[in-house]
């Protein structure tokens, strides 16, 4: 399950995004891992379209 996650979680980066050859092959991987590296890359390129969206100052509001 970590391998998974951590595929997931890498492949929503903003850097593979941005190589388009790259890109394609990150969605066959996706395809192919299963369910659990799905939603680790879902939820990883929701909290990277969250971090531009929400001013830093409530972020650490939440974490003190």
């Amino acid at each position: 399950m970590i391998n998974r996650g951590l595929l997931g979680v890498y492949l929503s980066d903003e850097k593979v995004r941005r190589q388009e050859r790259i890109r394609k092959l990150a969605k066959e991987m996706i395809k192919t891992a299963g369910p659990v590296s799905y939603f680790f890359y879902i939820n990883g390129r929701a909290y990277r379209s969250l971090q531009r969206w929400v001013p830093s100052g409530v972020v650490r509001a939440f974490i003190k």
